[in-house]
């Protein structure tokens, strides 16, 4: 159980720095990487998927083009929800909800990338079966399943 511990702490860490967007206004190379998907963003600022990004079980083994919105400063990805930072400091998420992870107050797939409503300038997130944003205010932000409290 440690182990798992630890190894999810670092995960958590890694999923966060990967989020923190550089200065300029082309977007910066990164990657974010799931428990069974991985997102890619390149310096164009498309972003591309494999795995289960694409459309729910599919698992796709080459890169396909996902997230298909103007603008992508940020991705990341957990548990096969899918969420791109735009420039403007909105935060689009796509993918599983079966815990609130939209935070639309549904738990039904989006196919499509749909803006996360209420929030704004937005400067980091960290998805899993809940989901925290930071705001540029230093608010943190958090929904999705509380199974914990």
């Amino acid at each position: 159980m440690r182990n798992m511990i630890s190894g999810c702490k670092r995960w958590i860490c890694l999923a966060w720095l990967c989020l923190i967007p550089l200065p300029g206004n082309a977007a910066t190379p990164m990657i974010a990487a799931g428990s069974s998907d991985s997102l890619f963003l390149n310096a164009d600022g498309s972003v591309w998927g494999t795995g289960n990004v694409t459309n729910y079980d599919l698992g796709a083994t080459s890169p396909v083009r996902v997230l298909q919105l103007p603008n992508v400063a940020a991705v990341a990805t957990a548990m096969g929800a899918n969420f791109a930072l735009l420039a403007d400091g909105t935060l689009w998420g796509s993918g599983e909800n079966g815990y609130g992870q939209m935070g639309d107050g549904t738990t039904q797939y989006r196919s499509q990338p749909q803006q996360v409503p209420g929030l704004s300038i937005i400067k980091a997130v960290s998805p899993s079966y809940h989901v925290l944003a930071l705001k540029d205010d230093g608010t943190v932000w958090s929904w999705g399943r509380n199974h914990s409290g």
